[in-house]
C-alpha cells in the first residue's frame, strides 16, 4: 500500500509475506475507517481464503503498525477466482465487502442466491472488536431474523462484485459486477437519505447475466435490473468500476458514473 502525494509514493503498508499476487489473488482491497484510526485489508491469504483484517494507523504519516494486525472475518475458498476484495465504509460508517461467488464457472454451486452462503454477496458489519466478538453484526442488516441465513448478508446475488462504491452526494450504492462470457453490468441501488442503498436487494446471478436468463434453475423474480450492461465484441471482457464524479475537479463528469473495461482499457462515463 502507497501513500502518495505531490512529492513522494511511501510504502505505508507491506503484507507480501502473507499474500501472492496469482491470477483473481492477492492484496485486493482496503478501507479506513471514517472516525477511528484503523484501516483494513482484503487479501487471499496463503491457504487461498479470503481475510479482512484491521491495522492500526498513524493519522499524520498514514503508516500501518504492522504488529496491530488483527484478523476481523476469514471466508474459506472453494475455488482459485471470484474472490471479490472491495471494501469500503457506507454513509452509515459500516464496512461493506464484496464477496464473489466463490468461483468455477456459472455459479457451479449455486451460491449466489443462497442465503445461507456468504459467496456472491456484498457484506455488512462493524469491524471493530466488541468483547470477545471480532466484529459485530448490525441490528438492522436485512437477513438477521431469518432462520439459517448468514445475517452478515446485506445484498446478494452477484457474480464477482471487484469493485463497488458509493456516491458520496446521494449515498447510492454502484456496483460493478463482473460477468461470465457474455455480458458486463453496472447496478445502482439507490439509497433514502443518504442510507440504506442496496439493503435486501437481489441482483439476480446466477438466474440472469445482465438482462438474460442464465441459469434457469434459479428464481429471478424481484431482482434489481442493472442500469447499463455491454457485451463482449470488440474484445471488451471484464468490467471495472467506477464512481461517481463529484466535487470540484469533477466538471461535465459531475454525477456521471466513471467505469472502464479491463481486456481494452477503455473509460467510459454513464449519466444514470
Amino acid at each position: 500500500v502507497l501513500a502518495i502525494s505531490p512529492t513522494s509514493n511511501e510504502v505505508v503498508l507491506d503484507i507480501t509475506d502473507l499474500t501472492k499476487a496469482a491470477g483473481e489473488r492477492g492484496l485486493l482491497g482496503l478501507a479506513i475507517h471514517p472516525e477511528a484510526a484503523t484501516a483494513y485489508v482484503d487479501f487471499t491469504d496463503l491457504a487461498g481464503n479470503t481475510v479482512i483484517a484491521e491495522f492500526s494507523l498513524d493519522p499524520i504519516t498514514g503508516v500501518f503498525e504492522r504488529d496491530s494486525y488483527r484478523e476481523v472475518l476469514t471466508i474459506e475458498q472453494p475455488y482459485s477466482n471470484h474472490n471479490g476484495g472491495q471494501l469500503a465504509f457506507g454513509p452509515d460508517q459500516m464496512l461493506y465487502i464484496g464477496v464473489g461467488d466463490g468461483g468455477g464457472s456459472g455459479d457451479p454451486d449455486r451460491r449466489a442466491l443462497d442465503l445461507s452462503s456468504p459467496f456472491g454477496k456484498i457484506l455488512r458489519i462493524d469491524p471493530r472488536a466488541s468483547g470477545d466478538a471480532a466484529f459485530t453484526i448490525p441490528a438492522d442488516n436485512p437477513f438477521g431474523d431469518v432462520v439459517g441465513a448468514d445475517a452478515t448478508i446485506w445484498s446478494y446475488g452477484l457474480r464477482n462484485p471487484w469493485r463497488f462504491s458509493f456516491d458520496t452526494d446521494t449515498g447510492d450504492l454502484w456496483i460493478a459486477d463482473v460477468g461470465q462470457g457474455d455480458f458486463e453490468e453496472v447496478n445502482q441501488l439507490q439509497a433514502a437519505g443518504r442510507r440504506s442503498a442496496g439493503k435486501g436487494a437481489s441482483l439476480g446471478w446466477s438466474a440472469i447475466e445482465g438482462f438474460e436468463p442464465f441459469n434457469t434453475d434459479q428464481a429471478a423474480a424481484g431482482s434489481v435490473q442493472p442500469v447499463f450492461v455491454y457485451d463482449h465484441s470488440a474484445g471488451r471482457c471484464s468490467i471495472s468500476g467506477g464512481a461517481v464524479a463529484r466535487g470540484g475537479n469533477a466538471a461535465s463528469l459531475a454525477g456521471w458514473y466513471v467505469f472502464g473495461d479491463y481486456c481494452t482499457g477503455q473509460i467510459w462515463a454513464l449519466d444514470p
